[in-house]
């Protein structure tokens, strides 16, 4: 009965090294996009200042053509 149950353990390993190995890169990738989310929130933030920049230009523009 023994053999029996070895035989059974070794057919089912628990793999919790691998599925530690599997977390780790998981969270590795999670950080990477945070990373790159907040970078991209930066180059939008950018984005939006400049076009509010070109638009109050383009206002004075049409403003001084009126007169």
């Amino acid at each position: 009965m023994s053999t029996e149950r070895k035989e059974h353990t070794l057919r089912r390993p628990y793999r919790t090294r691998a599925r530690a190995r599997v977390m780790s890169e998981v969270e590795e990738v999670q950080e990477q996009i945070k990373a790159d989310m907040e970078a991209m929130k930066e180059k939008m933030a950018t984005m939006v200042e400049a076009n509010m920049n070109m638009k109050e230009i383009m206002e004075v523009n049409a403003a001084a053509l009126l007169r």
